[in-house]
């Protein structure tokens, strides 16, 4: 009978302990209810922030207990960056050794999540209808992450056109060189897309070739991608006197400011040009008075549009047009172009 008896006191002790935890379950409030309870969870204990300049944080509120009683955890993630948001890269430890007590009816993905795991202590949260400013999504992992990064997608597009723009629609040509603008962007683009892929990063590009989409279809493309970035490169063209790279960007997706900042620092150094900063779409001229940018009025994402350089000179055969002209030029925007992005990305 003793024997009995004490074979059985630690189920009772356990059994006293769940019930305990249950209790403290139900009468806990957590400071974030972005997840719903479940289990011994009334909410998440992790709560991850987009941030308005693309900067993801995160918090934790110890007082929730892990929704199993051991160590799984609800994770809230809303965005406050003005733009949409396709995935979010985590790492930390055994945090995707996911062992089959998901919080959502065994899954780990939350409602609109789902997970590109690369191991156990790194992996993708992708949201692939999108995650819109405002909103909140869930999900569950095995453990609290460590960092928290935008994971990194990008649509580049390479600006105008070749053989099926219209005329006026190729963009600026060099007095002096006779480099073509669409040339130029399509080779800068081609050899980002590189940069990024080799980096194993998703690449979508809206052409690869001297053809013309519309405004609206390279919008179009970006958002069917769920990428988190949207990149259009282009060259002003001007008078003599003008030179330098600078950057625009929509005022309503915030995140696009930073991005814009980082981007037109980085092209600008990379080629030894002069930094002319960032411009607001459809608020500074030319574009202004109700007027805007399509590509970055009409993409969900952070977006920019680049004007490497301009395709002018100082009339004896120098300025920007000459730095363009260089073969090394390609590689050097292009270079600039992903420092410039990486950083956002790594913030």
């Amino acid at each position: 009978m003793q024997r009995l008896l004490t074979y059985r006191r630690p189920h009772f002790i356990c059994a006293v302990f769940v019930a305990l935890l249950g209790m403290f379950s139900t009468t806990a409030h957590a400071l974030f209810t972005q997840c719903p309870p479940i289990g011994l969870s009334p909410g998440c204990s992790i709560l991850i922030t987009i941030n308005p300049s693309g900067r993801l944080t995160f918090q934790v509120d110890s007082s929730v207990p892990p929704y199993d009683g051991v160590e799984d955890v609800l994770v809230g993630v809303t965005n406050k960056s003005g733009a949409t948001i396709y995935g979010i890269q985590l790492t930390g430890n055994d945090i995707f050794g996911f062992d089959g007590d998901g919080a959502n009816n065994g899954s780990y993905a939350g409602p609109g999540t789902s997970f590109t795991i690369v191991d156990a202590n790194n992996g993708t949260v992708n949201f692939p209808n999108g995650l819109d400013d405002g909103n909140s999504l869930w999900f569950s992992l095995e453990g609290n992450p460590a960092n928290v990064k935008l994971s990194r997608t990008v649509t580049i597009d390479p600006g105008h056109g070749g053989t099926a723009c219209a005329k006026g629609l190729t963009g600026a040509t060099g007095p002096i060189y006779k480099d073509t603008e669409h040339a130029l962007a399509l080779a800068i683009g081609l050899g980002l897309k590189a940069r990024f892929e080799s980096n194993g990063d998703k690449v979508t590009m809206t052409r690869t070739s001297a053809v013309c989409p519309t405004p609206g279809e390279r919008a179009e493309t970006a958002n069917n991608a769920n990428t988190n970035v949207f990149v259009s490169i282009h060259f002003n063209g001007a008078g003599a006197s003008a030179h330098g790279s600078q950057v625009w960007y929509p005022t309503a997706k915030t995140s696009s400011q930073q991005l814009a900042t980082f981007v037109v620092a980085d092209t600008a150094a990379s080629l030894g040009l002069s930094n002319n900063g960032i411009l607001r779409s459809g608020i500074d001229p030319p574009w202004s008075g109700g007027k805007s940018i399509g590509v970055l009025r009409d993409t969900d994402m952070s977006a920019i549009l680049v004007e490497v350089a301009y395709l002018s000179n100082d009339g004896k055969g120098g300025g920007d047009e000459k730095v363009m002209h260089d073969p090394a030029a390609i590689g050097k925007a292009g270079s600039g172009l992903f420092s410039g992005i990486g950083k956002f990305f790594d913030q």
